[in-house]
């Protein structure tokens, strides 16, 4: 019975609520590479579609591109689908905080000179954040995502523009 609960709950969409999203921001985060531990920061940008109200899913094709930040040159780069659930607390009309948690899955590359590691990414996500929906239809989004690659940890401060038919 709970279980059929938490799926109504979760699949629970306005047949009118749904429309295009595009997030961009910045990404810091740590990457084992052979030899040593590197930092990278740098971009991120996603392209996807919102559906619901109240409680939102979103599905989205995510692209980061990093650099090293210390000690050389290096770079990693992903790029990997993404479903998001979150919660507008207050609905799609005017000001409302929003959390939600996703999962990525994709494919990286990082490079220093002499290493190399690429792969296959999967990313636990948690957002907080902020949202404010127009009357005619334009979503305003202010979210910082932290993303759990296995132990690494990064943090995404983004801002994102949705529209809502």
């Amino acid at each position: 019975m709970r279980l059929v609960a938490v799926v109504l709950g979760l699949s629970a969409v306005s047949a009118f609520a749904w429309g295009p999203v595009v997030e961009g921001g910045v990404m810091v985060v740590g990457v084992p590479l052979v030899e040593r531990q590197r930092v990278f920061s740098g971009s991120t940008a996603s392209l996807g579609v919102e559906f619901g109200d109240r409680f939102n899913h979103e599905l989205a094709v995510e692209w980061i591109r990093l650099v090293g930040v210390n000690d050389g040159p290096a770079a990693a780069q992903a790029l990997a689908g993404r479903y998001t659930f979150s919660v507008d607390f207050l609905g799609k009309s005017g000001f409302t905080p929003t959390v939600g948690v996703g999962v990525s899955v994709g494919r990286f590359v990082a490079q220093s000179p002499g290493d190399s590691v690429r792969g296959f990414a999967l990313a636990g996500r948690a957002l907080a954040g902020v949202r404010y929906t127009f009357d005619f239809g334009l979503s305003l989004k202010a979210l910082v995502a932290v993303n759990f690659y296995g132990v690494q940890l990064s943090v995404a401060p983004t801002v994102g523009v949705g529209w809502q038919f």
